[in-house]
């Protein structure tokens, strides 16, 4: 359960930076 969730926690991450970065590409001038 504990791994489960590490990994939908990771991926939600990287979905979410990627959502970010394509929103606001200045961020990653940054």
């Amino acid at each position: 359960e504990i791994l489960l969730f590490s990994l939908e926690f990771i991926l939600i991450n990287l979905v979410v930076d990627v959502l970010y970065a394509a929103i606001n590409p200045a961020i990653r001038y940054k």
